[in-house]
């Protein structure tokens, strides 16, 4: 989208606009993403489509993430076999590139900012990505304008109806997932992220 079709978009009467998207939060806020774990690899190592493809492999955990606890907890263990512990202090990426490890779960939104900052690593996303239930969305201050955020929404949900959100992620290589519902919710189980 151009500035000058943002602008023209703001501009346009209520009844030019898509109806109220099923995603409005509390005080008129829009959501827009959906964060998930995912797990990283090195190129041309076997698919992960499940958990359970880790199995007899490194898997890097951190300690004191809720990744690292899903590998430590998973099928009663089933994974801690193959668990390497890192501290937070660790560079995981490092660990992942020279074969210290062979697979690391993390948010996705990690994996797509070591991919910007480094953009010839080697490392992809595996298929296997759950969502944590946490959607991202945009809130202003008390003091702003009452129609900045009105404006915001409004950009979002053409983007959001017509698929432009979803090729403008594509287009900077983000891992962008459509929210879900419930908008917020009390927050991930391991059972659900660990359902293959």
């Amino acid at each position: 989208m151009q500035d000058n079709e943002i602008l023209s978009t703001l501009a346009l009467p209520p009844s030019a606009l898509p109806a109220e998207p099923a995603l409005t939060g509390a005080a008129g806020r829009l959501v827009f993403d959906a964060c998930h774990v995912g797990v990283v690899l090195r190129a041309g190592q076997a698919p992960v489509s499940g958990l359970m493809d880790l199995q007899g492999r490194k898997v890097g955990a951190v300690t004191g993430t809720l990744a690292g606890t899903l590998v430590s907890l998973y099928r009663n263990g089933a994974l801690r076999t193959g668990m390497v512990s890192l501290s937070q202090r660790e560079s995981a990426w490092t660990a992942l590139e020279t074969g210290r490890i062979d697979a690391l779960i993390l948010p996705t939104e990690a994996f797509d900012a070591h991919r910007i900052q480094a953009p010839a690593s080697n490392l992809t996303l595996a298929a296997y990505q759950r969502p944590i239930g946490v959607n991202l969305g945009f809130v202003t201050l008390a003091t702003a304008p009452q129609n900045l955020l009105q404006a915001t929404n409004k950009v979002l949900a053409l983007t959001l109806a017509d698929g432009r959100l979803k090729q403008w992620a594509s287009e900077e290589g983000l891992s962008w997932h459509a929210p879900s519902l419930p908008e917020v919710s009390s927050g991930p189980t391991l059972l659900s992220l660990a359902s293959d």
